[in-house]
This record gives structure tokens, C-alpha cells and sequence, in this order.
């Protein structure tokens, strides 16, 4: 099974080809890429854009501000990750790319402020996560041994898992005195576009890396072998 868009997929809807328990080891297995020495690089972007808020408030910086060409960055930013993950659709014809597609395709709409875009991309990537778990053996086949691609977008979702904590204002409610409530209260429109921006551009940056040797499927090659399309060396 390679995953590929024109196969059947013998995934049931919740039965799939490997159990529960296999499914939390692969978890657990992908959580030890992360929290490693070759792996630990993926959290640090995101917690490094929080960083030069914070500075930046601190030192007088207007950071009120930062709104507008964050705004204009993101679209930049997710056209081009919708731009590879096309490209990679056609090139490659994976259900985790085609997956990856529809999640930064609500991305950018919502970014160019669409009407019902606010509310539409949480309806959005919920559709692609019911796909994601119907193909789940399929996604996982894909990405089996692609550890460089494994890791990025492990930090993707840990930027976005960020970005929304500061969204809701999660530390709003902390008691952690007066002071600080005022630092967020001034802080927290930077923080969430900031942040936002760095899970965009590990959204793209996956991609990216998706496109190199380690991370390229496998299946093409072995296609190409069977059908005996491939030049001699």
C-alpha cells in the first residue's frame, strides 16, 4: 500500500489495518523524533517568534502594529504552501499530500478573510481530519522512514498548537498579577500573528522538505522498476 490517490483504499472507516495500540506507538514513536537531539530544532521557531514580541514590547517597540504586514506575510506565505502542496499533488498523487492541500487551501482563504472563512476553516480541517483517519494506514505508509518530514511537521503542529493557546488567551485567566495581565493584554494581537506566521511557515517548510531525497516516497521508484520504465545508469 503506497498511499497513492488512484488506488482503492482498504481502510474502513474505523477498522483500519493496524490496531489502536499500534497506532499509539507510532505516536509515541514520532514524539521521540521530536524529542531528540536531531529533533528537538522544530519547537524552537515558534517559541522564538514569542520571544522577539516580548522583546520588542519590552524595549518600546509598538508592537500593536505588527498587525497589518503580518496579515499580508501570512497570505504570502500560505499561497506559496498551497503553490508545493498542488505541485506535489500532481507530481506525487499521495492522500497526505492531497490532505495537506485541503488544510492549507483553509488556511489561505481564511487568511484573505473570505466571508465564513473565520468559522468555515474549523469545519475545513475537520473534513481533512475525517480523511486523514479513513487513510490513515495509507498516510502513515507514506510517510514511513521520511523522518526529516516526520519531524517538520511535528513542529507545524506544535507552532499552530501555540499560536492558538495565544489566540484564546489561555494566560488571560492565570493569576500571575497585574502586571502581566497588562503585558499580555498589550502583547497578545503580536504574539498571535507572529506565531501564527511561524506555523505557516513550518506549513510550507514541510513541504519543502518533503521534497528531498529521505523524504520522497518510495513507491515512484519501485513503479517505475515493475512497469520497467526506468533508464539504464
Amino acid at each position: 500500500m503506497d498511499g497513492k490517490l488512484d488506488q482503492k483504499s482498504t481502510c474502513p472507516l474505523i477498522h483500519g489495518r493496524r490496531s489502536f495500540g499500534e497506532l499509539a506507538g507510532t505516536g509515541v514513536d514520532w514524539l521521540r523524533l521530536v524529542v531528540s537531539l536531531k529533533g528537538f530544532w522544530v519547537l524552537l521557531p515558534v517559541l522564538f517568534g514569542v520571544a522577539v514580541v516580548c522583546v520588542g514590547q519590552a524595549s518600546g517597540s509598538e508592537t500593536q502594529y505588527w498587525k497589518g504586514w503580518n496579515e499580508n506575510a501570512a497570505i504570502v506565505i500560505m499561497g506559496a504552501t498551497v503553490a508545493v502542496f498542488l505541485v506535489r499533488v500532481v507530481l506525487f498523487r499521495t492522500k497526505c499530500d492531497l490532505v495537506l492541500l485541503m488544510v492549507a487551501v483553509a488556511f489561505l482563504c481564511r487568511e484573505i478573510h473570505f466571508e465564513g472563512t473565520t468559522k468555515g476553516v474549523y469545519v475545513a480541517v475537520g473534513i481533512a481530519g475525517a480523511f486523514a483517519w479513513v487513510w490513515r494506514d495509507d498516510i502513515l505508509d507514506t510517510l514511513e522512514g521520511r523522518m526529516t518530514f516526520k519531524r517538520v511537521l511535528a513542529g507545524m503542529i506544535w507552532s499552530y498548537f501555540v499560536s492558538i493557546v495565544i489566540q484564546r488567551r489561555f494566560f488571560k485567566h492565570m493569576p500571575f498579577g497585574m502586571s502581566f495581565h497588562e503585558f499580555e493584554q498589550s502583547t497578545h494581537v503580536a504574539l498571535e500573528e507572529v506565531t501564527e506566521n511561524v506555523a505557516h511557515t513550518m506549513f510550507l517548510l514541510a513541504g519543502l522538505t518533503a521534497f528531498l531525497r529521505s523524504s520522497a516516497p518510495k513507491v515512484g521508484l519501485a513503479e517505475k522498476v515493475e512497469n520497467g520504465s526506468v533508464a539504464r545508469q
